[in-house]
């Protein structure tokens, strides 16, 4: 396929890029059959010995063996999501003149966004230099109303030969559709993934986030709860004497084991909470508001929650950054760690807004936000308080 874009194509490609009607289709494979086919032969084993568990609970009535089986079979079902993910997650991007359409799959979850083609700005991958170091290249789709990302951790010179390609067909495509778009270059839209809602309430700018359910964090906090409780079940069951053949320990080795395990049970009351705050998400709600005398921000569970207020600054300024974390202490700011490693993947991709007064003295900040997201809400703090900040 020949572009019209000075993007040399990489020899080996990741993904396969096909004609579809008179658009483009990229598909992207991400599946791991190394680990798929470990999984399936160590699932064999694990499935029998699941089973037989089971079984014998059953046949001999025992509450210890059912309490005994419970982390087994935890350990299956974790093993199980993590094989779907190992084998059937792909991403599908199609350019035709419907427009824009991102399928990601992972396991047997799903997703799909889209962005008409009258609405679809520019495709591009961000220059390095425009992004907070350490966070990985992607294919960022500009929407008219929402941002798409696609092929986050692919190499980024394939990154770039995909977007000149895919950028030269939304040219084409809308050369054929019509007249181009009016410029509202200066338009930030909100990310296509985004919880995060924005309006303009009298003269307050209202930002606010409502919980949702996610899979992959209740499934993930079901197989800890369970593996954890089912271990620490064992052990009150041997302590109440409920293990087969064995009365309960006596004088001061009982005094002992009750003493010991204190903590693991209420490290399983822990989980057990968070478990239940994790599915229950739906039902927390979080809300800024960004007036000209006043700043306030409240989290709700239930509709029940405290107010939070901050004085405005004047003549400050407002920063999209990212958060990490120091070898001692809770996330901040920069990119690395005090040793100067790379962020864990799991703080990498978070970042936070921050207002700040003209003695460069924090008011508030806005966190655990992706990249995309903190952009957009301080575009939207700069437009809606403008007098926050200095010019």
């Amino acid at each position: 396929m020949s572009i019209g874009l000075s993007v040399d194509r990489p020899d080996r490609l990741q993904t396969s890029v096909d004609m579809a009607g008179d658009g483009l289709r990229v598909t992207r494979s991400k599946r791991n059959l190394v680990v798929g086919c470990f999984l399936s032969v160590w699932l064999t084993g694990w499935t029998a010995g699941c089973v037989m568990l089971t079984t014998m609970a059953i046949a001999q009535r025992e509450p210890f063996l059912f309490l005994f089986s419970i982390p087994f079979w935890a350990a299956w079902f974790f093993c199980v999501a993590i094989l779907g993910g190992a084998v059937l997650s792909r991403e599908l991007l199609t350019l035709d003149s419907h427009g824009l359409k991102v399928s990601k799959r992972a396991g047997l979850w799903g997703k799909t966004l889209k962005i008409p083609l009258s609405d679809l700005r520019t495709i591009l991958v961000p220059n390095a230099d425009a992004v907070a170091p350490n966070t990985e290249p992607v294919i960022v789709c500009h929407g008219r109303h929402q941002v798409v990302e696609f092929g986050q951790g692919l190499p980024r010179p394939e990154l770039a030969w995909l977007a000149a390609v895919l950028e030269e067909t939304r040219i084409r495509l809308q050369d054929w559709a019509g007249p181009p778009l009016e410029d509202i270059s200066n338009e930030l839209a909100p990310p296509a993934e985004t919880a995060w809602t924005s309006e303009i309430e009298y003269d307050d700018l209202v930002l606010a986030k409502r919980g949702r359910w996610e899979a992959g964090a209740i499934g993930g906090m079901l197989f800890v709860t369970l593996f954890w409780n089912g271990i620490v079940s064992v052990f009150v069951a041997v302590l109440l004497g409920l293990m087969p053949g064995e009365g309960a320990p006596d004088g001061a080795t009982w005094w002992f084991l009750f003493l010991f395990l204190i903590p693991f049970e209420l490290i399983g009351l822990a989980l057990i909470a968070g478990l239940a705050a994790t599915i229950a998400a739906p039902f927390r709600r979080e809300i800024w508001k960004f007036g000209r005398s006043e700043i306030t921000h409240r989290v709700t569970w239930f509709g029940i929650g405290r107010v939070k207020s901050f004085e405005p600054p004047r003549d400050g300024r407002i920063e999209a950054m990212p958060m990490t974390v120091s070898s001692d202490e809770s996330p901040s700011l920069g990119s690395r760690t005090d040793d100067g490693s790379p962020l864990p993947a799991s703080l990498a991709a978070r970042f936070q807004v921050q207002v700040i007064d003209s003695r460069d003295v924090e008011v508030c900040t806005i966190a655990s936000l992706t990249d995309l997201e903190s952009r957009w809400i301080a575009h939207l703090l700069r437009r809606e308080r403008p007098e926050y900040a200095r010019e």
